[in-house]
């Protein structure tokens, strides 16, 4: 994997990026940004479409805005144990736009320092 980044105004990223090989974002596969405060620092494209937010709305959330079903501080728990274990996956239930999103997400740790790169699969269609 290899990852470059700079910074551009407003936490927005740009640059050349490599997840496994696949440009962050023109990626088909919705990709995701996240701080070590559990922020969104940015989305591609794909991510957008699928979650049907602008990436004005999505940067600088928490997780636990979009993550359905969390006990108070849960979030924060979940991620602490990914940031050690340095790679996870799990199904979560996501508050989409349009209405619920059932997705399996698959994040590394520290693919830049303080940050950590998701991605998201629908599992069934929106609810």
């Amino acid at each position: 994997m290899t990852i470059a980044w700079h910074f551009v105004g407003h936490g927005r990223l740009d640059g050349i990026s490599d997840f496994d090989g696949i440009p962050f974002f023109s990626s088909p596969n919705a990709l995701v940004l996240i701080d070590d405060k559990s922020c969104y620092v940015d989305v591609n494209s794909a991510a957008l479409r699928m979650l049907g937010y602008t990436r004005e709305q999505l940067v600088g959330m928490h997780t636990s805005d979009l993550v359905l079903g969390l006990e108070p501080g849960e979030a924060e728990s979940i991620n602490s144990r990914f940031r050690r274990a340095g790679e996870d996956a799990g199904l979560f239930r996501l508050r989409g736009a349009g209405g619920e999103l059932r997705v399996l997400i698959h994040s590394r740790a520290n693919v830049a320092p303080g940050l950590h790169l998701g991605e998201i699969r629908v599992q069934d269609v929106r609810q």
